[in-house]
């Protein structure tokens, strides 16, 4: 499947939200733009179902000396094992039947994706050990300590809901892997050389030319030039993650075949022959005409 080259729409979302495009590729091809999954993102905002299913199921560790494994947030912290495990079947259900009614969106799908994810994760009741990782994130009290040192707070709360905000994208910086090698959505992200943010002034203007700015695209797919042919003759570039497969016999995320790469090694040579070939003679904004469906 080659994906359709979506630039312009990518360019549309940055000028009308002012920041720089941070999003994912489905699996059947869909453009779905992150900053919606990740606006308000505390508890009680409804906005967010892929990022609050996230922060919801995922098990984590702390740094430093904590080896208490961490599972879900907090608000169900008296529940067995057998209750959480019935929780996520329950929203799987849910779901399914909202789905069903005819009201999905490739943020539901997303969802419905990351849900059996955690159940597949957490069949036997060892999460870090199904997906073959153990998720940190940073020491609390380290992190209070470094807050306290970049401002001043006024009241002890301020500086709690500071941390638990920290907590949140701590955690959320894990879900990209997630998604990548696991699920088989593939990110897209707008950087500058330097790595950081593009600025967007209210006229809708880049501080760095649109075309010129470097735009990554992070996959766990083995056909990377026919997939994003198009993308590539664009000069994006494209970073390359391992993928792990279900495996239902033992319960694992395993990584995948190697022969699966294998198998398309021929064709993936000759995409990027053609690719180099069309780079090299034909201009940037003529490429177009060259584009694979």
């Amino acid at each position: 499947m080659v994906v359709d080259f979506k630039q312009e729409e990518i360019q549309e979302e940055e000028k009308s939200s002012r920041i720089p495009f941070s999003g994912y590729i489905s699996p059947k091809g869909e453009l779905i733009n992150f900053d919606v999954t990740l606006q308000g993102y505390h508890h009680q905002a409804s906005t967010n179902p892929v990022s609050q299913m996230f922060i919801k199921y995922v098990s984590y560790m702390r740094d430093k000396d904590d080896k208490t494994i961490y599972r879900g947030c907090p608000y169900y912290d008296d529940e067995t094992f057998e209750e959480f495990y019935r929780r996520i079947q329950r929203d799987i259900d849910n779901l399914d039947d909202y789905i069903k009614r005819g009201f999905g969106d490739p943020y539901d799908y997303f969802e419905m994706e990351l849900l059996h994810f955690f159940k597949n994760a957490y069949r036997d009741n060892n999460f870090f050990e199904s997906i073959g990782r153990i998720l940190k994130i940073s020491d609390e009290e380290e992190m209070r300590a470094i807050l306290q040192r970049r401002k001043e707070y006024n009241h002890p709360m301020e500086l709690e809901m500071s941390l638990a905000d920290y907590f949140v994208y701590d955690l959320l910086r894990l879900m990209k892997d997630i998604c990548i090698m696991y699920l088989g959505y593939d990110s897209l992200e707008t950087k500058k050389p330097d790595g950081s943010s593009i600025e967007i002034n209210q006229e809708g203007e880049y501080d760095l030319d649109f075309l010129e700015t470097p735009r990554v695209i992070t996959t766990s797919s083995d056909n990377i030039r026919d997939k994003y042919y198009n993308y590539l003759l664009m000069d994006w570039k494209i970073d390359k993650m391992p993928r792990y497969v279900y495996n239902q016999e033992t319960g694992l995320y395993e990584p995948e075949d190697p022969s699966v790469a294998l198998s398309l090694m021929g064709n993936e040579r000759m995409y990027e022959k053609e690719i180099q070939s069309i780079k090299r003679l034909v201009p940037r904004h003529e490429r177009y005409q060259y584009f694979r469906k």
